[in-house]
């Protein structure tokens, strides 16, 4: 909310319409026309799809390309941290790692609200909605065993819910020659890096360079070709490497967990390739992902 602030103030309120609901999109040589839910319409040069996992924008690019469930579920919520007071330390993020589970928790709210994701495997989900209400005690249930901070954390909302995560393979095209798809629209991934807003303002970054570079309106195919070809092989390979993460954090008991663990002290290198990235650079990130997020048993 603060950065849809920020950028609503930027803009001054000139050309920002709120509440309307795109339902299709019509492409011309000379410009592109947005259909929306009111019966009104707008007209634009270029228009950026950026319109999230379930994308209106995309079936027009990349056609009817559906997610795929990444065979993990997460159960969310906030607690105040006086209600868990078995929790060691609540000031850092912190990752709790099991067979087939894990849970990241970070302070927020001035240290006084933890704000918790509770992952676990499941062999299929079969609801066609991502999110569905349950018992709190079955995220209670999943958790069993595990140190009592966890039992707390889990056990302490009000409200049971559980979202399917998915991702996206990598589409076949991004653009059309005046539509372009950017954040998850383009390359929905799972949680496990926190990079889906991340990779978002870096998408955002590399068209607006791209954008400003064109020659004219009328000819923008180019600058959304080079958009795509120096976004892609960096969010393909922090797709993967999101993915692969919960594999790593779910492992059972065993010699595959020590040589995790031993991974630990490399942490912060292994990850610099995300972190350090300059959206702005004309190459693109890293291509090959060597690192992981480890956590605490």
């Amino acid at each position: 909310m603060a950065l849809l602030q920020a950028l609503a103030h930027r803009l001054g309120g000139e050309g920002l319409n709120l509440g309307r609901r795109c339902v299709g999109v019509e492409e011309r040589a000379s410009g592109v026309e947005l259909q929306f839910a009111d019966g009104a319409s707008a007209t634009a040069d270029v228009v950026v799809g950026a319109d999230g996992v379930h994308s209106v924008l995309r079936p027009h690019v990349a056609g009817d390309v559906r997610g795929r469930f990444s065979g993990t579920v997460g159960y969310r919520g906030l607690v105040a941290v006086e209600d868990m007071p078995s929790l060691p330390d609540p000031t850092p993020l912190q990752f709790w790692a099991g067979p087939g589970r894990h849970l990241l928790h970070y302070a927020i709210d001035g240290g006084r609200t933890i704000n918790f994701l509770a992952v676990v495997r499941v062999p299929e989900w079969s609801n066609e909605a991502w999110m569905e209400e349950c018992a709190v005690s079955d995220a209670v249930d999943a958790f069993a065993g595990w140190h009592p901070a966890v039992s707390e954390m889990v056990g302490a909302t009000d409200v049971g819910a559980r979202w399917a995560l998915h991702d996206l393979k990598p589409l076949g095209r991004w653009h059309t020659e005046r539509v372009v798809l950017t954040g998850d629209a383009a390359h929905t991934m799972v949680p496990h890096q926190g990079q889906g807003a991340n990779q978002t303002i870096e998408d955002a970054i590399v068209l607006a360079d791209c954008l400003a570079d064109a020659h004219a309106a009328d000819d923008l195919t180019p600058a959304l070709r080079s958009y795509e070809q120096r976004r892609r092989k960096r969010t393909v390979a922090v797709q993967w490497l999101s993915r692969r993460t919960a594999d790593l954090m779910h492992l059972p008991d065993g010699p595959e967990v020590a040589r995790r663990d031993a991974q630990f002290a490399e942490l912060y290198s292994d990850l610099a390739w995300i972190h350090s990235h300059d959206a702005h650079a004309q190459q693109p990130g890293r291509s090959a992902a060597a690192g992981v997020v480890h956590g605490r048993a």
